[in-house]
């Protein structure tokens, strides 16, 4: 599908979409098997757990195809550059959910019972969420219904205005919040407080920045990540 990117080419080189700056890590989950690599330059790349396998994917040909049942997930130990603290942030995930229970998708946070979690994005029965561990802070889209069997580009994010969340091209929800709460729980996909995903992730990305430098992306760039349903491949990010 040709894409018109609503970005101004520089006089003579190439459309810049900004989605390169601010970018933590952007994990295809194009793998047949195995671990999950990170495409971008921090290779955060992700240890697999109880053998996620894969299935077609929307942007890339796989996507990573997690089964509830095993209790299958990716993970990576906590580090700096996964915290949020104090900073903006977006998250970005196609998800495809092959049954409407509990499961996580994007999560720091203890992987079992307890309070432990820095933030997640999820889908609890009827709407997709994000939450910061804040004394309160979580967002509920009102988009829907949502489908089993349907892919959905979900946007989370948050800034020195509150938490919100997108999906595709749709409403944007929003929540105030207090504080951001900082763990050394692992980060996860496909997974949070071992409410785990029954569907197919591919791709997730994490964009992060100092409060008003970026991490927030703005309106244009999440529609042209968006495409219309058809999703932006990692080789069309430039700075």
């Amino acid at each position: 599908m040709t894409f018109m990117s609503p970005f101004v080419a520089e006089q003579g080189g190439p459309v810049l979409n900004g989605l390169l700056k601010n970018l933590v890590g952007f994990w295809p989950l194009n793998e047949v098997n195995g671990n999950a690599l990170d495409l971008h330059t921090n290779a955060l790349h992700l240890t697999d757990t109880n053998t996620v396998t894969s299935n077609p994917g929307i942007i890339y040909p796989l996507a990573r195809q997690y089964t509830a049942a095993n209790l299958e997930y990716h993970t990576r130990a906590s580090e700096s550059i996964l915290k949020i603290q104090n900073k903006d942030a977006t998250f970005m995930a196609w998800v495809r959910l092959d049954s409407l229970s509990f499961c996580g998708i994007i999560s720091k946070a203890v992987n079992g019972p307890g309070a432990s979690w820095d933030y997640y994005l999820s889908y609890d029965l009827t709407r997709f969420v994000f939450s910061i561990n804040s004394g309160g802070g979580d967002v509920l889209s009102t988009f829907g219904p949502v489908l089993a069997g349907v892919w959905y580009c979900v946007f989370a994010w948050f800034d020195a205005s509150g938490i919100h969340i997108q999906v595709n091209d749709t409403q944007i929800d929003d929540t105030a919040y207090v504080a951001m709460v900082s763990t050394n729980e692992n980060f996860f996909i496909g997974t949070r407080t071992a409410q785990y995903m029954n569907g197919r992730i591919g791709p997730a990305a994490f964009w992060s920045s100092a409060t008003g430098a970026g991490g927030a992306l703005t309106a244009a760039q999440r529609l042209l990540l968006y495409n219309n349903g058809a999703g932006l491949p990692y080789a069309q990010f430039t700075r």
